[in-house]
């Protein structure tokens, strides 16, 4: 099975640059070929490529290094942890905003719901009424012509 990769140039030079980065943080700093080998490849040039944005850092190598330089993996990815706040923030908010929508929805909900149940109810109950009545009148009828009932 082969490796997922982002291929957006601008975006891989990001990603690049925060490995750069982190591999450099490192005290003492961490080189291209030692990083490259605790990833399981063999030549530091291929963390040159990603550093400079040549090559796609395959999805599960950025796990790993996440994982080896203990960050999230959204940070390796661009995401600003600041803006994630801000639009969890907002997603939240617009959800309390549906549960209060959604609950006020609700006895109006319910509302409609028994006014149906009437109607059906009473058209029932009009339609039993008419066919009990013409029911009623066709016995009469019959028993008057031919002494039935």
């Amino acid at each position: 099975m082969g490796r997922k990769s982002v291929t957006n140039t601008d975006y891989n030079l990001e990603v690049g640059q925060r490995i750069m980065t982190l591999r450099r943080s490192q005290s003492p700093k961490m080189s291209r070929q030692r990083l490259a080998e605790t990833l399981g490849y063999s030549e530091g040039n291929t963390v040159f490529y990603w550093e400079n944005g040549r090559s796609p850092v395959p999805a599960d190598v950025i796990v790993k290094i996440a994982n080896l330089f203990n960050v999230n993996v959204d940070y390796l990815l661009g995401d600003d942890p600041d803006e994630t706040d801000e639009y969890l923030s907002i997603i939240k908010e617009s959800l309390d905003d549906i549960a209060i929508a959604n609950a006020k929805l609700v006895p109006y909900l319910e509302k409609s719901i028994q006014n149906a149940i009437n109607v059906i109810n009473d058209d029932f109950t009009t339609y039993m009424e008419k066919s009990v009545r013409n029911a009623i009148e066709l016995f009469a009828i019959l028993d008057e012509k031919e002494g039935v009932c």
